[in-house]
């Protein structure tokens, strides 16, 4: 029997196998291999083995050697770059013609058995099943073809290989189920961050949510963003910080990397940690400017440059470093008002416009620079009513009207303008007043507190205290319906805190400092109380030394052991401070408060001659401001006068 008919044979066989398709030479040959190969076919033909299937057989090995013959001769060709290209043609075209004379061959093989054999049949459809799923990968096209080889070892690599695919598609269903659940979790989670910022759950619950979130899928940069931020709202400032941490572990890029590190900065921050934060800020930025510097004109490189840089600036601004804070503010105030003018009909950059100028207006303020502090109050006030004209329901630019009022009162107040200050106050007030009526967010109130606090300040300015007490009352019962209903939120504790003093500062005007002590001492205590969670907090520790300072002043003369301790307390955690932040002006004017009330109340061990002394340290270090020099003499008087 020839080639020819052992084909024509072949093709009038009855076929199990499902037709070929598209399928390329080189894979029909790999599974004909696969079936004629096997230990089935193996076992069924030794047991037919009839005279037409010994044939076919001795065919087959045959050819088989043949081929490997010619792709021997093949390899050898082309190792060598000096063959001839045209018996390398030669030999590729018979190697492809004797492929295919077996793939034939082989298929009329075992559909001879198939026929004849019906268990056969089925179980050499499964290996072709086998087969076909093999030939849809190229790992498992490469397994059939190792083990399609034959010999020692065959089945042990094929394996491995398929072991290999087997264990990434484990993995890959294992990360996809993750995904899925840490999806569904991820909507719930949502929701409850919704909720909590319209007052409807708590900041707890908002965590508890998020966390579930990360435990299902810890691999989403976003996911711990959004757990860092609400860890902050909660003061837990650790936790804030590995959050943060975690976020700039998984980010993908160098945005996500750079809004990562701000995190981990504000974070640290709050901890009162000063140089990871300004670790945190410098990388930040360089991420910045190098892709703003690889895409000049991408917007979005600019806004996040300009975030850094506020942030930078305010950080260097604690530090009373004014020179560097004010180089970080221009520069945001420069590329904002650029995109500002490319983007007039955009409200968001707009509004990122008006911030800029409020930002640098209040440290033109603290220079002393009160024109330029007009200026750009002046611009930021028309931004913003021109903002909250086009969009009369935006809660954001109703806000962000009330924020540029309260600017223009600071420039009123810097020009003893008391009652001008005192309109714009009021007409924000009622902004604010509003706002808190219609949105139930903890901001609102957190506002409307904040402008009754500035009332107040400015009606004791004026010695109108009944006006001083009507708003400070407004703003205690507020803040303590915030504290109360927000007992994790350092923010609504802090604003109690503040309420506490300024009614404490209205009963001392009013004469009154048992009142005024008991307000006072009530605050101290909410300030100690979130110093638990933040035990390394600047910001909070210069806030207690502050209020020890004024419950001095309510308890003296009546009690002055008390008012000692609460100085000598807060000197103690001024020098502190001073030690940790040495460029800090903040710090020395807590130790220069505490040495002042020490000396005007007499206090053993205390004189003005410790006073001239710090004074004339912080003017050496560049720590003063211009009405420092008053008190230097007033303080030099009364060291003359009393010899101490």
């Amino acid at each position: 029997m020839g080639w020819v008919n052992v084909v024509a044979i072949a093709a009038v066989a009855a076929s199990p196998l499902p037709p070929a398709g598209a399928r390329t030479a080189v894979e029909l040959d790999a599974l004909a291999t696969l079936r004629y190969r096997s230990a089935q076919t193996e076992t069924v033909a030794a047991r037919i083995a009839d005279a037409q299937l010994l044939a076919m057989r001795a065919r087959i090995d045959g050819g088989d050697k043949q081929l490997a013959r010619t792709r021997g001769q093949l390899a050898a060709l082309r190792a060598n770059a000096r063959s001839d290209k045209a018996r390398i043609a030669t030999l590729e075209k018979q190697a492809g013609a004797l492929v295919a004379d077996l793939t034939a061959l082989k298929n009329g093989f075992t559909e001879e058995l198939a026929r004849r054999d019906a268990q056969y049949a089925r179980d050499i459809a499964i290996l072709q099943t086998a087969g076909e799923q093999l030939l849809a990968t190229p790992d498992g096209v490469r397994a059939l073809a190792l083990y399609n080889a034959g010999g020692a070892g065959a089945f042990e690599a094929a394996d491995a290989v398929l072991a290999a695919v087997e264990a990434a598609r484990d993995k890959a269903r294992e990360a996809a189920a993750r995904q899925q659940l840490a999806a569904d979790r991820r909507s719930r989670a949502q929701l409850a961050l919704d909720a909590r910022d319209k007052g409807l759950t708590t900041t707890k619950v908002a965590i508890e949510r998020w966390v579930a979130v990360v435990e299902a899928d810890p691999s989403t940069h976003w996911d711990w963003m959004e757990l860092a931020a609400l860890y902050l709202d909660a003061g837990q400032f650790d936790r804030a910080q590995e959050a943060a941490g975690k976020a700039q572990a998984t980010a993908t890029n160098d945005r996500d990397r750079s809004v990562a590190l701000l995190r981990i900065g504000e974070a640290a921050l709050a901890r009162g940690d000063v140089q990871t934060a300004a670790t945190s800020y410098d990388e930040a930025m360089r991420l910045d400017r190098v892709r703003l510097a690889q895409n000049p004109g991408d917007g979005l490189a600019q806004r996040d440059l300009t975030d850094t840089l506020a942030r930078s600036g305010k950080l260097k601004l604690a530090r009373g470093d004014l020179t560097g804070a004010s180089g970080d503010f221009e520069q945001m105030l420069k590329i904002r008002r650029g995109l500002a003018e490319r983007n007039p009909d955009n409200p968001s950059i707009q509004r990122d416009l008006g911030v800029a100028l409020d930002t640098l207006g209040d440290l033109r303020i603290q220079q002393r620079n009160i024109d330029g502090a007009t200026a750009l109050f002046d611009e930021s006030l028309a931004l913003a009513r021109l903002l909250a004209s086009k969009a009369p329901q935006s809660l954001e630019a109703q806000r962000d009207l009330s924020i540029s009022l309260s600017k223009i009162a600071q420039i009123r107040i810097a020009r003893n303008d008391i009652p001008g200050a005192i309109a714009l106050m009021e007409e924000a007030l009622a902004i604010n007043r509003r706002l808190a009526a219609t949105d139930a967010t903890a901001t609102a109130k957190h506002d409307a507190a904040y402008t009754l606090n500035a009332l107040g300040l400015l009606r004791l300015a004026i010695k109108d205290l009944d006006g001083a007490a009507k708003a400070v009352t407004e703003m205690l019962d507020i803040a303590r319906r915030q504290a109360a209903a927000n007992p994790a939120n350092p923010e609504a504790q802090r604003d109690l805190s503040v309420a506490l003093e300024r009614a404490g500062d209205v009963e001392l005007a009013r004469g009154d400092g048992a009142a005024a002590a008991k307000l006072l001492e009530e605050g101290v205590a909410l300030r100690r109380a979130q110093l638990k969670t933040a035990p390394v907090s600047a910001p909070l520790q210069r806030q207690i030394a502050l209020l020890l300072i004024k419950l001095a002043s309510a308890r003296h003369p009546a009690d002055d052991a008390g008012a000692f301790a609460a100085l000598d307390e807060a000197l103690t955690i001024g020098r502190t401070l001073a030690k940790a932040d040495a460029k800090s002006a903040e710090p020395q004017r807590v130790i220069l408060g505490a040495l002042w009330s020490l000396a005007q109340f007499g206090a053993p061990g205390h004189g003005w001659n410790q006073v001239v002394a710090q004074l004339e340290a912080m003017r050496t270090a560049g720590q003063s401001v211009p009405s420092d020099a008053g008190l230097l003499d007033m303080a030099r008087g009364q060291a003359a006068a009393s010899g101490k």
